[in-house]
């Protein structure tokens, strides 16, 4: 079974892993996005990341994440990530989502401080 995120779901789950991050420029969340995706092959992740489905993903939840200075700044509040994460989680088991956030934590640790 293929697993799919979106870029909304992918940043949203992001931003609730690492809790420290509330911006990470483009380039390096790309390099996390493909971090994730070989990290988690195994369980047949695809996180959609084209251009158009990630500016599609900035429009349609402008209320959660912004661009700034080719950056995505997370808009949702501190308080409010694992709560807003979990809206767009339906359907992913627990087991999945602790992988997600251990791949994420681990793609942050690695690029994010490079």
């Amino acid at each position: 079974m293929c697993r799919y995120l979106d870029p909304a779901c992918f940043m949203a789950n992001y931003f609730s892993a690492c809790p420290e991050s509330s911006t990470i420029d483009f380039v390096t969340l790309r390099k996390v996005r493909d971090h994730v995706t070989q990290k988690l092959e195994d369980q047949n992740v695809v996180i959609e990341w084209t251009r158009d489905a990630v500016m599609n993903a900035m429009e349609s939840h402008s209320n959660l994440f912004e661009i700034r200075d080719r950056t995505v700044v997370w808009r949702g509040g501190p308080s409010q990530k694992d709560r807003i994460t979990q809206a767009f989680d339906r359907g992913f088991s627990s087991a999945f989502l602790t992988d997600l956030h251990s791949a994420l934590k681990d793609g942050y640790d690695h690029y994010a401080h490079t």
